[in-house]
């Protein structure tokens, strides 16, 4: 069998399926072990929450996170020369980007740019260029978190200068990339606004801020637990983006199912100081939160959307 017949679109659609079956067994599976591992740690010891107003809080940080980062893929929209209204971002931020839980990296930035093309005009090489950068960012502002732990816990006047050349470089993010794009795809960069650096660092800002509230949640959720853990805010934050960065890079398992509650755990343990029996609960209580807040959002969404279609006069026959 030659190249050409091993690349035929049938063939591709097939071995994409067998790849999606396999990710999603795969990060089942891991999903599973990290049950398994904290109900043998947890065996005799009894589980309670200490303070159930620190898991409403953890809800709520999780709630703003989204908000955050819808507020922030707006401002990059905005800032590449697109308006789209606040409320038509709340009706189709999550929901176009739900595809993400197949397993594979570009189901839901492929869906988002669908809804942009067909409701708001926007040309797949801008939309293109916005999940570039958004992810760049997203990326970069996570990395920033985790080198910033680990300076801190290296400290010292070196450790702060560091830090200062870090968050710089960090900043600069989404003027290296737009950059870079423009170098890549010309013909799609033509005519494209310029992103000027004060929208680079609010950029910056907002992404930081959004990895905080994740921080905050996880914080949240391991004072619920272990009111004496003494967890600082920078070491929840960075281990949350450290596990999101592993399951990102693991393309076939969805959403780094299991990968990221493995690796939350772990760095939890490791950075934070919770018990690894709570810091396995911690890591499993935060996928639950993500979800249900992902899903309240995605239902604002749907609602909104339902009443956009209900006052949207009838087709002339």
């Amino acid at each position: 069998m030659n190249l050409r017949q091993w690349l035929a679109p049938d063939r591709l659609r097939a071995a994409r399926k067998s790849l999606q079956r396999v990710g999603l067994v795969l990060g089942a599976g891991l999903l599973v072990v990290q049950l398994w591992q904290s109900g043998v740690s947890l065996a005799g010891r009894p589980v309670a929450f200490r303070s159930p107003e620190a898991l409403a809080l953890a809800g709520a940080f999780a709630v703003v996170a989204i908000a955050v980062q819808m507020a922030a893929w707006g401002w990059l929209l905005r800032s590449l020369g697109v308006i789209v209204p606040g409320r038509a971002i709340l009706r189709g931020y999550i929901l176009s980007f739900l595809p993400r839980y197949i397993p594979g990296l570009v189901w839901g930035y492929l869906s988002r740019s669908e809804w942009l093309a067909r409701d708001h005009q926007v040309s797949f090489g801008l939309s293109n260029l916005a999940s570039l950068l958004e992810m760049g960012l997203i990326l970069a502002a996570g990395l920033s978190l985790i080198g910033f732990q680990a300076l801190a816990a290296v400290g010292g006047p070196a450790a702060w200068l560091a830090g200062g050349v870090l968050a710089g470089l960090a900043a600069l993010t989404p003027l290296i990339l737009a950059g870079l794009w423009r170098r890549w795809r010309p013909a799609a960069a033509d005519g494209l606004p310029r992103l000027r650096w004060t929208h680079s660092l609010i950029l910056m800002g907002l992404y930081l801020l959004f990895w905080l509230c994740h921080g905050a949640a996880i914080q949240s959720l391991a004072y619920a637990l272990e009111p004496e853990a003494a967890t600082s805010l920078l070491a929840c934050a960075a281990s949350f983006a450290l596990a999101w960065w592993l399951g990102f890079i693991v393309i076939l398992v969805p959403s780094g199912l299991g990968v990221r509650e493995w690796a939350l755990a772990a760095a939890l343990a490791a950075f934070a100081g919770l018990p690894v029996a709570s810091a396995g609960l911690v890591a499993l209580l935060t996928r639950l939160v993500s979800v249900l807040s992902e899903g309240g959002w995605a239902l604002v969404g749907a609602a909104l959307t339902m009443r956009s279609a209900k006052s949207r006069p009838p087709d002339n026959p």
